[in-house]
Protein backbone atom coordinates (compact mmCIF):
# COMPACT_ATOMS: atom_id res chain seq x y z
CA UNK A 1 0.00 0.00 0.00
CA UNK A 2 1.24 3.51 -0.84
CA UNK A 3 2.67 5.30 2.21
CA UNK A 4 0.05 8.08 1.93
CA UNK A 5 -2.81 5.59 1.91
CA UNK A 6 -1.17 3.60 4.71
CA UNK A 7 -0.88 6.78 6.78
CA UNK A 8 -4.55 7.59 6.10
CA UNK A 9 -5.58 4.13 7.38
CA UNK A 10 -3.31 4.49 10.42
CA UNK A 11 -4.91 7.84 11.23
CA UNK A 12 -8.43 6.38 11.07
CA UNK A 13 -9.68 6.76 7.50
CA UNK A 14 -12.75 4.59 6.97
CA UNK A 15 -12.12 4.25 3.23
CA UNK A 16 -8.86 4.53 1.32
CA UNK A 17 -8.97 4.72 -2.48
CA UNK A 18 -6.25 3.99 -5.02
CA UNK A 19 -7.38 6.10 -8.02
CA UNK A 20 -4.99 4.24 -10.32
CA UNK A 21 -6.49 0.84 -9.50
CA UNK A 22 -10.19 1.77 -9.18
CA UNK A 23 -12.74 4.36 -10.28
CA UNK A 24 -12.55 6.88 -7.45
CA UNK A 25 -15.89 8.57 -8.20
CA UNK A 26 -17.72 5.24 -8.42
CA UNK A 27 -16.14 4.08 -5.15
CA UNK A 28 -17.02 7.31 -3.32
CA UNK A 29 -20.60 7.32 -4.58
CA UNK A 30 -20.91 3.66 -3.62
CA UNK A 31 -19.60 4.32 -0.10
CA UNK A 32 -22.03 7.24 0.33
CA UNK A 33 -25.13 5.52 -1.07
CA UNK A 34 -24.95 7.77 -4.13
CA UNK A 35 -24.91 11.02 -2.13
CA UNK A 36 -21.27 12.04 -2.52
CA UNK A 37 -18.93 13.78 -0.11
CA UNK A 38 -19.81 16.83 1.98
CA UNK A 39 -16.40 18.44 1.56
CA UNK A 40 -13.76 18.29 -1.18
CA UNK A 41 -10.24 19.30 -0.13
CA UNK A 42 -8.22 19.19 -3.34
CA UNK A 43 -4.53 19.65 -2.61
CA UNK A 44 -2.73 18.03 -5.53
CA UNK A 45 -3.63 20.37 -8.37
CA UNK A 46 -3.97 17.30 -10.59
CA UNK A 47 -6.61 18.09 -13.25
CA UNK A 48 -8.13 14.59 -13.14
CA UNK A 49 -8.31 14.66 -9.33
CA UNK A 50 -10.05 18.05 -9.44
CA UNK A 51 -12.61 16.79 -11.96
CA UNK A 52 -13.20 13.61 -9.98
CA UNK A 53 -13.58 15.60 -6.77
CA UNK A 54 -16.34 17.74 -8.25
CA UNK A 55 -18.09 14.63 -9.64
CA UNK A 56 -18.01 13.08 -6.15
CA UNK A 57 -19.20 16.24 -4.36
CA UNK A 58 -22.75 16.04 -3.01
CA UNK A 59 -25.46 18.61 -3.69
CA UNK A 60 -24.82 21.57 -1.41
CA UNK A 61 -21.25 20.43 -0.81
CA UNK A 62 -18.17 22.61 -0.33
CA UNK A 63 -15.01 22.43 -2.43
CA UNK A 64 -11.80 23.97 -1.11
CA UNK A 65 -9.05 24.09 -3.69
CA UNK A 66 -5.48 24.35 -2.41
CA UNK A 67 -3.55 22.59 -5.20
CA UNK A 68 -2.17 24.66 -8.05
CA UNK A 69 -2.77 23.07 -11.47
CA UNK A 70 -0.07 23.54 -14.10
CA UNK A 71 -2.64 23.54 -16.90
CA UNK A 72 -6.26 24.57 -17.49
CA UNK A 73 -8.84 22.31 -15.86
CA UNK A 74 -12.12 21.86 -17.74
CA UNK A 75 -15.09 21.54 -15.37
CA UNK A 76 -18.74 20.76 -15.98
CA UNK A 77 -19.92 23.93 -14.23
CA UNK A 78 -23.60 23.27 -14.93
CA UNK A 79 -23.77 19.78 -13.42
CA UNK A 80 -20.89 19.78 -10.95
CA UNK A 81 -21.21 23.28 -9.47
CA UNK A 82 -24.38 25.21 -10.40
CA UNK A 83 -26.98 22.43 -10.23
CA UNK A 84 -25.33 21.04 -7.10
CA UNK A 85 -25.41 24.42 -5.38
CA UNK A 86 -21.77 23.84 -4.51
CA UNK A 87 -19.69 26.37 -2.62
CA UNK A 88 -16.21 26.71 -4.12
CA UNK A 89 -13.36 28.31 -2.22
CA UNK A 90 -9.89 28.96 -3.58
CA UNK A 91 -7.19 29.08 -0.92
CA UNK A 92 -4.09 31.10 -1.61
CA UNK A 93 -1.27 32.48 0.49
CA UNK A 94 -0.61 29.56 2.77
CA UNK A 95 2.76 29.66 4.51
CA UNK A 96 5.81 28.13 2.89
CA UNK A 97 5.65 24.54 4.15
CA UNK A 98 9.44 24.33 4.30
CA UNK A 99 9.22 26.43 7.47
CA UNK A 100 6.57 24.40 9.28
CA UNK A 101 7.89 23.11 12.59
CA UNK A 102 10.74 25.57 12.99
CA UNK A 103 9.74 27.30 16.25
CA UNK A 104 8.84 25.97 19.67
CA UNK A 105 5.08 26.53 19.21
CA UNK A 106 4.77 23.92 16.49
CA UNK A 107 4.55 20.17 16.16
CA UNK A 108 8.33 19.84 16.02
CA UNK A 109 8.59 21.88 19.23
CA UNK A 110 6.22 19.43 20.98
CA UNK A 111 3.19 21.74 21.07
CA UNK A 112 0.98 19.28 19.18
CA UNK A 113 0.90 15.70 17.95
CA UNK A 114 0.98 15.27 14.18
CA UNK A 115 0.43 11.51 14.05
CA UNK A 116 3.52 11.28 11.87
CA UNK A 117 2.24 13.59 9.15
CA UNK A 118 4.79 16.36 9.82
CA UNK A 119 8.39 15.22 10.06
Amino acid sequence: MNTGRAMAKKMGADVVINPVAEDAVKKILGETDGTGVDVLLEMSGNPTAIQQGFKALRAGGRASLLGIPTESVPLDLVNDVIFKGATVQGIYGRPDVRHVGTDDGTVEGGAAESGGVVR
